[in-house]
């Protein structure tokens, strides 16, 4: 059994230690011209807040600024600023390339990634009514109130 392993590890140990084979990127061909960057700034803050934006010749625009925010309810139970929150607001625009003007605007905090546009799927009508009528028929029946979600729709 032991000169069975040993074979076997001599037979497997050339196979791993064999240098992988690396992919080099291939060079751009033909008529793709740089696009050039029309505009740029950015700026760094003391207190840990950044904004940037920019705009490139085929009409992209990016903004987003973060900052970051005090999580009242850790501080409220001793947490430090272990549990800060950074937030995240910006936007950013191009053309599709059916040629409709995409621009999404949105937030990221401590409630997640908020997109805004009207590109995006909205909820059907009603859907807000449905759910509150849903959660109050399971009340009823349980006769306990469930803790409410903090969702805004």
């Amino acid at each position: 059994m032991f000169v069975f392993l040993i074979s076997a590890l001599l037979v497997i140990a050339p196979t791993l230690s064999r240098p992988q084979e690396q992919q080099q990127p291939t060079p751009q061909q033909g008529g793709s011209t740089p696009i050039p960057i029309v505009s740029q700034s950015a700026e760094t803050k003391e207190d840990g807040g950044f904004s940037y934006s920019f705009e490139t010749g085929n009409g992209i625009k990016v903004e987003e600024s973060g900052s970051v925010k005090a999580n009242p309810q850790a501080r409220s139970l001793g947490n430090d600023t272990d549990s800060d929150v950074v937030v995240l607001k910006g936007s950013f625009s191009y053309t599709a390339p059916d040629g409709q003007l995409i621009s999404v605007k949105y937030v990221a905090d401590e409630n997640g990634f908020q997109p805004e546009g009207d590109h995006l799927p909205t909820p059907p009508p009603g859907l807000e009514v449905a759910l509150k009528a849903n959660l109050g028929a399971q009340v009823a029946q349980s006769g306990t109130t469930p803790p409410q979600p903090d969702v805004t729709v």
